[in-house]
């Protein structure tokens, strides 16, 4: 995730609370990761240029295969440290970038902490060789030295080879102390940048959801009114849009055929000479179109105050 570098201590001041690990205990993950790149970068180059000399900073002598490779992981090692020391502090720090550069990283500290590691051990079970080439070198010197002040003399020097006339063997023992505390110092030294690295990315970038916003207020009540004139159906009509009607009611002629008469006799209601009706029948004398036998009054009779006035 690509952020803005001024704004990690505003954006991230509890992550960055909550992991206390700061390189050497004073710097920021983020300074203290570059320094750790710069250091490394120059100790790694310093290392490949002794190593491809034949020498090296830990061990008065090694055999040549132990000091090449050493010399050229070294040296890929010095390239990985520079390009993330521009990484870091040079560019714009991006997460993508940075989380590679630290399984780099760490691949590059392993490599040299092991092979740190195996050269100690060569050099350790290598005391025969160191003895003979410790003699030999002693021996040209000491010839060297009295070729030049005997006057170009080319006498050799002959000493038994059983006797330690040069302290091989304490300069051996003092080369394991300085070998195995610079391994343990590089070993203490080199995981602790990479735990700073490690912090750094880890406590300075975060995967930051979207931010999920309020949703909009709802839209106001839309008035309802009547609809377009234009828009009403053609010939529809309504309680609300009916005329008063202008008809007489008055000069309805009543009920007085005799088919009304006994059309109402038949639905139990009778009629008087006015054509009003002025009575509902009696349950008993209504007509029946069934076998059974008529229903017991007093269960099934329904009548009210209307009943035996009436109505029309």
């Amino acid at each position: 995730m690509d952020l803005p570098v001024q704004d990690f201590s505003s954006r991230y001041y509890w992550a960055r609370a909550i992991s206390p690990l700061r390189c050497c205990g004073c710097f920021s993950n983020r300074l203290g990761s570059g320094v750790a790149c710069l250091i490394w970068a120059a100790l790694s180059f310093y290392f490949a240029v002794l190593a491809f000399m034949s020498r090296s900073p830990f061990y008065s002598h090694l055999d040549d295969v132990p000091l090449i490779v050493f010399g050229v992981i070294n040296l890929i090692f010095g390239c990985i440290t520079l390009a993330g020391f521009v990484i870091i502090l040079v560019l714009t720090p991006r997460y993508v970038r940075v989380r590679i550069m630290v399984y780099i990283i760490g691949i590059g500290v392993v490599m040299v902490l092991v092979d740190m590691l195996v050269n100690f051990i060569l050099f350790a079970a290598n005391q025969d060789g160191f003895q003979s080439w410790c003699i030999d070198h002693s021996k040209m010197i000491v010839q060297n030295s009295l070729q030049q002040q005997g006057g170009g003399g080319n006498d050799n020097l002959n000493l038994p080879s059983d006797m330690d006339y040069y302290n091989c063997d304490r300069l051996f023992a003092n080369q394991m102390k300085w070998s195995l505390l610079s391994v343990f110092a590089m070993f203490l030294v080199y995981i602790h940048w990479m735990l700073v690295i490690t912090a750094f990315a880890g406590t300075s970038f975060f995967l930051i959801p979207p931010r999920v916003a309020a949703p909009p207020p709802p839209p106001p009540p839309a008035t309802v009114g009547p609809p377009p004139s234009d828009m009403a159906v053609p010939g529809t009509e309504v309680l609300g849009n009916l005329p008063p009607s202008t008809k007489s009611y008055r000069g309805v002629r009543p009920f007085r055929k005799k088919t009304d008469a006994s059309i109402l006799a038949m639905l139990g209601l009778k009629i008087n000479d006015s054509g009003r009706i002025i009575h509902i029948a009696d349950e008993h004398n209504l007509p029946y179109y069934e076998d059974r036998p008529p229903r017991d009054s007093s269960k099934y009779y329904y009548a009210d105050a209307y009943s035996k006035e009436g109505l029309l």
